[in-house]
């Protein structure tokens, strides 16, 4: 697990940018456990690297066994069940990106300047909260090097206040016309 030094949001291991304020996170020290690759010292090994240790919760998530790996998570952590709960839901939703053909279409959908229909589908597919699916999406991105993309409000915005604006003028030139006649 890797803690942004910016925000202080743990991420999961594998990310390389904050799933909470999309800062660069550093590489963690090799000589020190994350809290991801923390074993049960019944399996015998004192230390190894995050990946493996979320393999067999990866295992139980795609055998749909969500329960069985936040217990699982909570055993070797110790962590509350909110906190367990919180991490494999996140863990489920980074394994659907990376693992099905949703990658290619988020990043189709990203080049073609379609972000909020990026952060639909990746919602759609994932069950994921709008805030969670705009860090995912902009960490994807920043992942395959493409620059933000607005998603346009600015300029919606500009062109409503534009009509609201003439709407005023042609109301000021009625009210006008009435006072004088």
């Amino acid at each position: 697990m890797r803690i942004c030094s910016s925000c202080g949001k743990k991420n999961l291991a594998g990310f390389i940018y904050c799933q909470k304020c999309g800062a660069e996170l550093a590489e963690p020290p090799a000589d020190t456990m994350g809290v991801d690759s923390v074993l049960d010292a019944s399996e015998g090994n004192s230390q190894v690297d995050a990946d493996d240790a979320e393999e067999p919760l990866v295992l139980l998530l795609k055998q749909g066994k969500k329960l069985e790996a936040i217990k699982l998570y909570r055993q070797r952590t110790g962590a509350g069940l909110t906190e367990a709960k919180a991490v494999i839901e996140r863990l489920r939703r980074q394994e659907a990106i990376e693992t099905g053909d949703l990658e290619p279409q988020l990043l189709e959908l990203l080049r073609s300047g379609q972000k909020i229909a990026a952060i639909r589908l990746y919602r759609n597919h994932t069950g994921a909260k709008l805030a969670e699916a705009k860090s995912a999406i902009e960490h994807v991105a920043a992942k395959h090097g493409l620059a933000p993309v607005r998603t346009g409000s600015t300029s919606a915005l500009a062109i409503a206040m534009a009509v609201l604006l003439g709407i005023a003028v042609v109301c000021a030139a009625i009210w006008r016309g009435w006072l004088d006649g």
